[in-house]
């Protein structure tokens, strides 16, 4: 899907939600917890990542029979039981395989702490815990950046969608960095090139 060209100075930013889902299932059995982690838009819940997302690789831990999921179509879950509180790992692989998969780490929270226990869907208590990050693509292939600015298609209501809460008050601080990242790695680029024309005058 790449090309060798690539948009000198362009910086475009996806902003993702991570997001696990756990409740108590009571039944007496050695997993009393079952739980789903989810990859989202952090834009708009119900889109289809697809068109710029290959894959997901969710690294769970290697208590796990099944330690390392690959899902290559939306939505980007799992779903699990188990007994113990982990960090999970998620690799993100991009349609431009040139681009560098994105690693997240989140914490897959089964029991209350006060802060995050007050989530209910049908009677259900839930614990959730969801985090807002961004896939952040500097000087992008000329073919990738006409994909990244395009939106994704409408999904259906995902089954978790009452337990999505609202995006953190911080998230717009992480906007802002990722604005002043992109603009510093602009004008990195623009001073580079102002460089290189200086030098080659005086050569």
């Amino acid at each position: 899907m790449s090309t060798k060209e690539r948009r000198k100075g362009a910086c475009i930013s996806k902003p993702l939600i991570v997001g696990t889902y756990a409740k108590e299932t009571n039944n007496g059995s050695a997993t009393p917890y079952e739980w789903h982690c989810l990859l989202r838009s952090g834009v708009d819940p119900n889109e289809d990542m697809s068109y710029f997302i290959e894959k997901v690789e969710f690294i769970l831990h290697d208590s796990f029979e099944n330690s390392k999921q690959i899902v290559s179509k939306p939505p980007f879950e799992v779903s699990e039981k188990g007994y113990g509180e982990f960090e999970l790992v998620l690799k993100i692989y991009w349609k431009d395989k040139d681009e560098k998969p994105l690693t997240i780490s989140h914490f897959v929270q089964l029991k209350p702490d006060g802060k995050n226990d007050n989530s209910s869907m049908k009677g259900v208590k839930y614990v959730v815990n969801e985090q807002y990050d961004e896939a952040i693509f500097q000087d992008p292939h000329e073919t990738f950046v006409n994909v990244l600015l395009q939106k994704g298609k409408k999904m259906k209501k995902h089954k978790y969608s009452e337990l999505f809460g609202r995006l953190p008050d911080d998230t717009a601080v992480y906007t802002q960095l990722a604005e002043a990242h992109c603009f510093i790695q602009q004008q990195i680029v623009l001073l580079q090139e102002q460089f290189v024309s200086i030098d080659q005058e005086y050569r």
